[in-house]
């Protein structure tokens, strides 16, 4: 899985050399975990490595269209709870999946560079979108939603803090497809969700011009021109 990330990673490398303005190209590590029916409500169970790849392309200081590559590990086991069905029942699993998202971010302040006094340093965001996971060799669409913090340290490096949650439309990422022997395949109230922490670093190879003026303007006080 290791060397499918770095493989991907050069791959978007070289696809963001080619990048226009306001593209940003960065990569991001964290814990990932599962939450389904081995595992109903525990924050960070069982958490292990997750390893992204991540293309930003800024619209303007609130809008962005944003690409991820997600590769991770999940797994459960039922001796870890109380509960008597699992406890007798005693399903344990660990699984790969790969993730790739396409994600509409939204900054909840202005977020620009370079820094003017119209660019807030942290400002925190919200992303979501659709997805496409691999799980088991099993493919399905996913809804990914996610919430966090960003801020610039330089002034082409931006950083950020995020927690995600994904909602799949298979019932079986902990290999247990129907549990309850229930025989109903429902999307809508299945309940296996992946889910994941992480920091970021990203680099942005460059800033509109327009903007770079836009800035200018708004700090002398002139009204808005665009060139």
């Amino acid at each position: 899985m290791q060397k499918l990330f770095f493989l991907v990673l050069i791959s978007f490398m070289s696809l963001v050399g080619k990048a226009q303005y306001n593209s940003e190209f960065g990569c991001m590590t964290g814990l990932t975990y599962y939450m389904g029916d081995v595992n109903p409500t525990k924050i960070l169970y069982r958490p292990n490595m997750m390893y992204s790849c991540i293309y930003r392309y800024n619209f303007n200081d609130r809008y962005a269209l944003r690409l991820n590559m997600n590769f991770g590990t999940i797994e459960g086991d039922d001796r870890d709870f109380s509960n008597g069905l699992q406890q007798e029942r005693k399903a344990k699993f660990k699984n790969d999946y790969t993730n790739f998202n396409v994600n509409i971010e939204y900054n909840f302040l202005p977020f620009w560079v370079p820094k003017s006094r119209w660019t807030h340093h942290v400002v925190p965001f919200v992303s979501g979108g659709l997805g496409y996971i691999i799980v088991n060799s099993s493919p399905t669409l996913s809804l990914p939603l996610t919430v966090g913090l960003k801020s610039y340290i330089f002034k082409n490096i931006t950083v950020g803090i995020e927690w995600n949650y994904t909602k799949t439309f298979i019932d079986n990422l902990d290999d247990l497809g129907d549990p309850m022997k229930t025989e109903v395949d429902s999307k809508l109230m299945n309940n296996d969700w992946i889910a994941y922490c992480a920091i970021s670093v990203a680099y942005r190879f460059s800033v509109d011009k327009a903007c770079l003026i836009f800035n200018k303007v708004r700090n002398n006080g002139i009204g808005y021109r665009r060139y």
